[in-house]
C-alpha cells in the first residue's frame, strides 16, 4: 500500500493524516491521528467509507477543519492509477513532499 502523511495542526496540536491506496484491497483509506490519542478518524470505523472515492476522504477530512494539500490528493491519484504499493512521502501543508530518508535530516 501507499502512505501519504500529511503533517499538520489542529487547534495547535501537531495532528497527522494518513491517506494511501490499498493495493491488495483496491482502496483509498485514511486515519486521523492527534497528539498521539485514539484516531479522530479511521476508515476502518466508518461504515461510510466503503467503497468510497477519494473524494470522500478529502470531504471528511474538511470536517475536521483539515485540507489536503493538492500536490497529495495528484500524489493519491497517481497511486490508484498506477496500483501503487510500498510507497511512503509526506507533506507539509504547502504541499512539499519528502521521503523518509529526507524527512530524518
Amino acid at each position: 500500500m501507499s502512505q501519504r502523511t500529511l503533517v499538520t495542526e489542529l487547534e495547535g496540536i501537531e495532528t497527522t493524516v494518513l491517506m494511501g491506496w490499498d493495493r491488495p484491497l483496491q482502496y483509498h483509506f485514511m486515519v486521523i491521528e492527534q497528539g498521539g490519542n485514539d484516531p479522530l478518524y479511521s476508515n476502518l470505523d466508518d461504515d461510510g467509507s466503503v467503497d468510497a472515492d477519494l473524494q470522500y476522504f478529502l470531504d471528511k477530512a474538511k470536517q475536521f477543519g483539515i485540507t489536503i494539500p493538492d500536490a497529495m490528493v495528484e500524489r493519491l491519484k497517481q497511486d490508484k492509477g498506477n496500483d501503487t504499493g510500498n510507497a511512503v512521502s509526506y507533506f507539509d501543508q504547502q504541499g512539499k513532499e519528502s521521503t523518509p530518508s529526507q524527512k530524518a535530516r
